[in-house]
């Protein structure tokens, strides 16, 4: 049966600041008097732990119902061994836990292979990935093979579960090896999108469990006395409570602080600070019954076929190749779009457009989207009404014909040209499936050729799509827009698509045929909005115009309960129509208007960093709690 109320695991990093095995039941014992469920343990690099120790833990945590998971036991194990544990042991270890032993972790493969710069190699730790890649798509398995290595000794251990954290946004290429509990650690890079990326990924393959580690002590604030630092780790557990974690992992910063050259002692005022926070969310997260499921997301941005984007953290090389066309670029920087979601436009923006008289710029519908890979099945896709595609891809056959009967099912799509391209080569030149001619998915067929051109854009028909505005849109004299630069654009013969914007480089309209450059394509009970850019959309010049279609299809998949609110506002929707507010800004109150279903809207005042729940029922808003 479906459980009503997610199950919240919350606890600690236990070995992090040096591993004395005498002393970790100490610790157990002094989580298991607060309530803790959860632990991970964390054996000492490269030291043989005799293996009682890890069966009598074992047994004091099941004994006080913590779930606990170890983490690079595989990765760093004592010399000639497989493992920090036997098969033999994990047996036993299984036999006396049962479901509270939670497997092994493998620790950062996407941020050690994929995301680093060339000076972290070298260290005795991590080896750099071979730098003759040919294209993405060799640079790709070759990061998959060093990860199955990994994944096959936890195959032979008999594990339970095989998890994996990141730092970064991979979690879903591990996933392709078994990985079936995928964690992050937050907040390496950008949290909102990482998470997203995290939900999205373990959504893909109904994962168990996901979860988020905080790695507070290097990663949220290079100052340790800095007052916003503080605040922070509070904001990030709230951030991920409402994000739908289900586990919650401090991983050090507690006990005792080391790192930037500060050494704090566990009794200094931050560490006392910090615990305060940890163990009042715990009561609260852990008491509030939220809805399970996870926040409801109608749109997903795709990450694409051999994207390797990091997320914000970690090199800026795509899969570590450090030859100049490996560095990060337009199509690693069009995720900056993740950013602007919940930023409402700046007030002088014309392309602002209205919903009943209100500005609702800001936010994806219910309040979250999710980031998906290329990779999931057609089902996981069909969970959402609209799919964005955002980085690089390398388009599949497979990939393709997933797309078209996602549309063909109702599903909307926005797609550009760059995302269309079968090349796998970073520099490569342009190539698409069927010869160029994709007129099932986009309705026009792509001549091989290419446009580049800096003139702007005119709109000569509106969208078809409900709720979604174009700028202007009856091919009349008006000033070309988002004229920034030059862009690469296929060029294209329509056939079943129609334009709905062209290049323009005058008030008046030409008498001579313009390139298109923004298709739409009606495909059975489904749509499809077709950039016809080349160049990816991180790309200054073509950017304002991606940005305005992203903003758009969002704003036309929201309906109500409609929550109206200041950009500092974070909020998602659950079920049994329970929403939670968080207002991000650490100094200043923050409004929202909730708009019910009837009655009148109710004007909501956050206070600093105040995460709320709220209920609608019978066209009422309740307050539930503040956290």
């Amino acid at each position: 049966m479906q459980k009503k109320h997610d199950e919240i695991l919350y606890g600690f990093h236990v070995g992090e600041h040096g591993f004395v095995e005498d002393k970790i039941m100490d610790e157990l014992k002094e989580y298991a008097e607060r309530g803790i469920n959860f632990v991970t343990i964390r054996p000492p690099n490269f030291r043989k732990i005799d293996a009682h120790y890890y069966l009598e833990w074992a047994k004091f945590m099941t004994e006080h119902k913590m779930h606990f998971i170890f983490l690079y036991a595989i990765q760093y194990p004592p010399k000639g061994e497989m493992a920090h544990v036997s098969p033999e042991t994990v047996a036993k270890i299984k036999e006396i836990a049962g479901d509270y032993f939670l497997g092994d972790m493998l620790g950062e493969t996407g941020s050690s292979y994929a995301c680093k710069l060339p000076g972290y190699y070298g260290t005795g730790r991590q080896v750099m990935p071979d730098q003759n890649a040919a294209d993405m798509r060799e640079a790709k398995d070759a990061y998959l093979k060093t990860v199955e290595g990994f994944a096959k000794t936890a195959r032979e251990l008999k594990l339970p579960h095989i998890a994996s954290v990141e730092a970064t946004m991979l979690n879903n290429y591990n996933m392709e090896l078994s990985v079936d509990l995928p964690f992050t650690e937050t907040p390496c890079a950008n949290p909102e999108l990482v998470l997203s990326a995290l939900r999205g990924a373990a959504r893909s393959i109904n994962a168990p469990l996901w979860g988020t580690y905080v790695a507070h002590e290097w990663y949220a604030g290079m100052r340790h006395f800095d007052e916003l630092k503080r605040k922070r780790f509070e904001m990030v557990y709230k951030y991920c409570y409402l994000a739908g974690s289900q586990l919650f992992c401090l991983e050090s910063g507690i006990s005792k602080i080391q790192s930037y050259g500060v050494d704090l002692p566990e009794d200094n005022e931050i560490a006392r600070a910090n615990s305060e926070v940890v163990y009042r969310l715990f009561d609260q997260f852990t008491k509030d019954q939220r809805p399970a499921g996870g926040p409801r997301a109608r749109v997903a941005f795709i990450q694409g076929n051999l994207d390797s984007y990091s997320g914000g953290w970690g090199g800026g090389y795509a899969w570590s190749q450090f030859k100049e066309e490996w560095a990060y670029g337009d199509a690693e920087h069009a995720w900056k779009i993740a950013k602007e979601v919940n930023k409402k436009r700046d007030w002088f923006e014309p392309d602002c457009y209205e919903r009943e008289g209100l500005d609702v710029s800001a936010g994806a519908p219910d309040g979250s989207f999710d980031v998906i890979p290329a990779v999931a099945s057609l089902e996981a896709m069909q969970r959402y009404e609209c799919l964005i595609f955002v980085g690089w891809n390398t388009m599949t056959d497979e990939l393709y014909e997933k797309l078209v009967a996602y549309v063909k099912n109702g599903g909307k799509l926005f797609i550009t040209a760059a995302h269309l391209n079968t090349n796998p080569k970073r520099d490569g030149k342009p190539t698409y499936p069927h010869g160029g001619d994709l007129s099932d998915l986009v309705g026009c067929r792509l001549t091989g050729k290419t446009v580049r051109s800096g003139f702007g854009h005119r709109f000569v028909a509106d969208s078809a799509l409900p709720g979604m505005h174009y700028p202007y849109a009856n091919g009349k004299p008006a000033d070309p827009i988002y004229s920034c630069g030059n862009v690469d654009y296929a060029e294209i013969e329509l056939t079943s698509g129609r334009t709905c914007a062209t290049l323009a480089d005058s008030f008046w309209v030409e008498e001579r045929p313009m390139p298109p450059t923004v298709v739409e394509h009606a495909l059975g009970k489904g749509h499809v909005v077709f950039l016809t850019a080349e160049t990816y959309a991180g790309n200054d010049a073509i950017y304002p115009l991606y940005r305005l279609i992203v903003r758009e299809l969002l704003r036309a998949a929201g309906d109500t309960p409609l929550v109206q609110a200041s950009s500092e506002v974070r909020y998602a929707v659950y079920n049994d129509d329970v929403i939670y507010l968080l207002n991000t800004s650490y100094d200043m109150p923050a409004v929202a208007v909730i708009h019910p279903t009837t009655d009148h809207p109710e004007t909501l005042t956050l206070s600093p960093m105040e995460l709320r729940k709220i209920s609608i029922k019978d066209g009422k808003v309740e307050t539930i709690c503040s956290m």
